[in-house]
């Protein structure tokens, strides 16, 4: 028997992710020292157009989104009405459904995360509204089954990882950690906040089957920050809104802005060091967070907040970016683009304009997905701004017709 529990308890510890000893390569970013400035160049390795196809029942507006991009699939929906569609890689139509208030209990009100797995042919629907669950459809929107998430718990952004689970992050702390007043602000009990708070371990791997945790990612935060800030005075508050994971190809960076460190998680849930920064976020003043926007092969692109004690993360921000070939942080100067196909409009060739509208979560690196309008392409070939393949689709629109799903390869 003893054995028994020794054998059962290695087979627990080496199922459980563990954190790469390979430090050596870890990055350190000092915020403490004079940061360089830089002219910044994005180099476009590729560019690639998919027109998505109209038809009098699938028609989009400004609100539809690109959730999900692959070289076989495109899934747009849009959060407020429940439209959700799918397309082939070519732009075809495979399937729509909107199950938006059904009245059996199997819809949703309002979607908050949209996941698709591709292996298994299901989308999970994520609806705060609905008392913590998730509605799984298959592909045609056939329901299948609805998870139940722990009690007052909030997952966003939620990703697909592997057969079994889901990745996620409690993002419940952006509301409630200012303080109570922030709460009743918006509509939370005091309960709710100290539940919140409480969870120090954010990242999080739930069940496929029935949306219970399968188990904690080892990211230990003793002081969680919160990106909603309430003036008591003004009765008013701000938000910075902050990516918590962002894709990178098969694997994932993880963010919290309130950890000194950012780590890659892979597909067998190695936790490798990226880089470290200091001084760190909970002794700087005044609080400086460093909100992750973008990973290359090349560089890594960030914006730096500084906390305002008036008006909390303010809007401004100063662009930083690490450039991994000469290993130095630097503050960006301006960005060009070298874009040998010459299709990109010129002035959508600054990296703030494709992080914007960055959407989707494509399944290679390097990669950055945005979704331009019928409207704002018939106005560009008008004024003779474009060029090569993407003047010869706007050529053949209707400023009403859906949008057009760019793809950009960097090199």
């Amino acid at each position: 028997m003893k054995y028994i529990l020794l054998f059962a308890s290695f087979l627990f510890i080496t199922s459980a992710c563990s954190v790469s000893e390979q430090t050596e390569s870890v990055i350190v970013l000092d915020l403490s020292q004079n940061i360089p400035e830089k002219e910044i160049i994005l180099e476009i390795e590729s560019v690639n157009y998919i027109p998505l196809e109209t038809t009098d029942k699938v028609l989009m507006g400004d609100l539809h989104r690109i959730k999900y991009i692959s070289e076989n699939k495109i899934i747009i929906c849009n959060a407020l009405i429940g439209d959700i569609f799918v397309f082939n890689s070519e732009g075809r139509i495979i399937s729509q459904f909107n199950y938006i208030r059904e009245k059996d209990g199997t819809g949703y009100n309002r979607i908050t995360e949209l996941v698709y797995d591709e292996a298994n042919k299901e989308i999970f629907v994520l609806d705060r509204s609905t008392l913590c669950l998730a509605q799984v459809y298959s592909e045609e929107g056939e329901y299948k089954r609805t998870l139940h998430f722990p009690d007052r718990t909030t997952f966003s952004p939620v990703f697909d990882f592997d057969n079994e689970t889901l990745l996620a992050y409690d993002a419940d702390y952006l509301i409630y950690k200012s303080n109570l007043t922030a709460s009743i602000t918006f509509g939370f009990s005091k309960i709710d906040s100290i539940n919140s708070i409480n969870n120090k371990q954010p990242y999080v791997f739930l069940s496929k089957k029935d949306g219970s945790i399968v188990s904690n990612l080892d990211i230990y935060l003793p002081e969680r920050i919160s990106t909603v800030h309430v003036n008591q005075a003004k009765k008013s508050f701000s938000t910075t809104p902050t990516q918590k994971i962002i894709k990178y190809g098969v694997d994932f960076l993880l963010t919290d802005i309130a950890s000194d460190t950012v780590y890659l998680l892979s597909q067998d849930k190695i936790l490798t060091p990226v880089f470290v920064r200091k001084p760190s976020v909970q002794l700087m003043q005044p609080q400086t967070i460093l909100n992750m926007q973008l990973i290359t092969d090349k560089f890594l692109y960030m914006k730096k907040h500084v906390f305002d004690t008036e008006n909390g993360f303010g809007g401004e921000f100063e662009e930083l970016v690490y450039d991994k070939q000469d290993n130095r942080m630097y503050r960006v100067k301006q960005f060009k683009v070298a874009d040998p196909s010459g299709e990109i409009p010129f002035d959508w060739k600054v990296l703030g304009g494709f992080t914007a509208f960055n959407e989707g979560y494509f399944q290679k690196k390097n990669m950055i997905v945005r979704r331009l309008s019928a409207d704002q392409l018939k106005e560009d070939l008008e004024t003779g701004r474009l060029k090569g393949r993407l003047k010869d689709i706007a050529s053949k629109m209707d400023e009403e017709d859906n949008p057009v799903v760019e793809i950009i390869q960097l090199r």
